[in-house]
């Protein structure tokens, strides 16, 4: 089988275009090039092509390019034809004239977050940070792209964490909040007319906020997480009312609040991980019980592979729904091996309950899985307290029954289970 592999490059990880793609591909995130390396690169380049261009042009070449490799080499040509018909040599001047150039396209996203969160996004020709007028002029070209978009600004609220100091942040912080009231103002009272302050936001930020250190910048990834998990959680809550006899009568307030945080306790008690031959009689009721509650509940446990490992959890996730995520958890913890010997009674309980015909049911109605399943173990006794066919004999002519030895004493890992002489003796000295 042929397997072929294409590799694609791009700056921007999380642009729209490649939603569909990420999800079958491995992505690999590259560190960022160093301006000394990314320079003596070009400066090899222009030895190549005879191009006249000293060290400090193409320093500044890389800065005004944010040090990206592709778009440092795509300025450098196109200086380079620019220099070719003018026949001079690629100096500073050259450079921001074809970087303004190229500037006259569609900027991304990512470029707009910088140019409200870095001053040197704004640079003259010269190299100077730009006046306050010219840059609001610039920020409110941004707001009119971008003022109606909560991407835009759940993107600032997400990178303007920076170094500064704590009274700036907090004037930051102001301006969020008055961002908040405004739209508070038009999605709740439809008063569109103080949509006209929305650029005086971005400015006051800009104004605010903006430094000479490069911030690195972040796809927001908060309001995704959320709907993520909110779906999750109504798909939980859907599964627990509509498999669980119990959980189908109950109310949704009640059941996330009052059941299943609680339920998450009383379905783990501390059973050892061991075969159920090996539980002593209250192991087993307690074993019992858990399985009982966990089918009027719709409850199981599932084999889910996490980090390389299979892991054993709840399904429906009713702990991710009613409980937060702990590195040190209190919690009580069931091992993987007892969890997924509960999940196979569990298994066996809703195959056994599944075959079991109206006419083998008693006269006394059955409403939950917990009565189905006493009257399945009370059959079950009632089989094993069948005498043998001998034992039978023995006792229609009134001679004495079997004699049963039974565990005392030793290893509690021993199978406690009583025998007879007989059994014993083929135990010992093998069927004669």
């Amino acid at each position: 089988m042929r397997v072929q592999v294409t590799i694609e490059i791009s700056n921007y990880r999380f642009t729209p275009a490649l939603r569909d793609l990420r999800g079958v591909a491995w992505c690999v995130q590259l560190s960022a090039t160093k301006q000394d390396a990314l320079a003596k690169h070009l400066e090899q380049i222009c030895d190549m092509e005879n191009l006249r261009c000293d060290l400090s042009t193409l320093r500044k070449l890389c800065d005004l390019c944010a040090n990206d490799m592709r778009h440092s080499i795509n300025t450098l040509q196109w200086a380079a034809v620019a220099s070719n018909k003018t026949k001079r040599s690629i100096t500073m001047k050259l450079i921001h004239e074809v970087v303004e150039k190229e500037k006259g396209g569609a900027a991304s996203i990512f470029e707009h977050w910088s140019s409200i969160l870095e001053l040197s996004k704004h640079v003259d020709a010269k190299g100077g940070i730009k006046g306050p007028r010219e840059r609001v002029f610039a920020i409110e070209r941004i707001a009119a792209e971008h003022g109606g978009e909560d991407r835009f600004v759940s993107g600032l609220h997400a990178n303007y964490l920076v170094s500064l100091p704590i009274g700036v942040i907090r004037k930051a912080s102001s301006w969020f909040l008055f961002y908040d009231d405004m739209q508070k103002i038009i999605h709740s009272l439809q008063n569109w007319s103080v949509q006209k302050y929305a650029s005086s936001f971005f400015v006051s930020l800009h104004l605010s906020l903006a430094t000479h250190a490069r911030v690195p910048i972040a796809y927001p990834q908060l309001e995704q997480t959320i709907y993520q998990k909110s779906k999750e959680s109504e798909e939980t809550i859907s599964d627990v009312r509509s498999c669980g006899h119990f959980g189908r009568q109950a109310q949704r307030n009640e059941l996330v609040l009052d059941i299943l945080p609680y339920l998450v306790k009383v379905v783990q008690p501390p059973i050892k991980p061991m075969n159920e031959s090996l539980y002593n009689q209250r192991e087993l009721s307690i074993f019992n019980q858990t399985v009982s509650v966990m089918c009027d509940y719709g409850l199981t446990y599932t084999a889910t592979m996490t980090k390389d490992q299979v892991n054993w959890l709840f399904t429906p996730a009713i702990d991710v729904l009613t409980m937060f995520p702990l590195e040190e958890p209190k919690r009580p913890y069931l091992a993987n091996a007892t969890r997924q010997l509960i999940a196979h009674k569990i298994t066996l309980t809703r195959v056994r309950l599944a075959d079991h015909t109206p006419q083998q049911q008693s006269s006394e109605r059955i409403t939950t899985n917990t009565d189905k399943i006493k009257e399945i173990i009370d059959t079950e006794n009632q089989k094993k307290k069948r005498l043998s066919a001998g034992a039978m004999k023995r006792k229609e002519q009134g001679k004495h029954s079997d004699v049963i030895f039974t565990h005392q004493d030793g290893d509690s890992n021993a199978v406690k289970k009583k025998v007879t002489i007989q059994q014993l003796d083929s135990i010992i000295f093998g069927e004669s």
